[in-house]
């Protein structure tokens, strides 16, 4: 693969990426970036938030460069996989509703 830039998530943000701004402001970073190939470093990462792992996969499915992950610890793994997990619908006839005033 010709030209990779390499980002250290640990240095650039930190050991534990907590929130939707952060992941933006990272794949502004990334999408400022002239190279097209993208390694995200996850060594040293201890976890992520599911706030920061949304935002993460939501700016990748928008993002035009190839984004590759690599050294994920079984806490950003897990993260991931929660994600990707398959909604289940709710069922409303479960639900109370009640029309109210004040």
């Amino acid at each position: 693969m010709k030209n990779m830039k390499i980002i250290r998530l640990c240095d650039l943000i930190s050991k534990y990426p907590a929130y939707r701004t952060t992941a933006d402001n990272l794949f502004k970073i990334i999408n400022s970036n002239d190279d097209n190939n993208i390694q995200i470093d996850f060594a040293n990462v201890i976890g992520i938030t599911h706030s920061f792992a949304s935002q993460y996969k939501k700016n990748k499915s928008l993002c035009n460069k190839i984004v590759k992950e690599v050294n994920e610890n079984e806490n950003v793994l897990k993260m991931f996989q929660i994600l990707d997990k398959p909604k289940r619908p709710i069922k409303n006839n479960n639900i109370e509703r009640k029309t109210f005033s004040l």
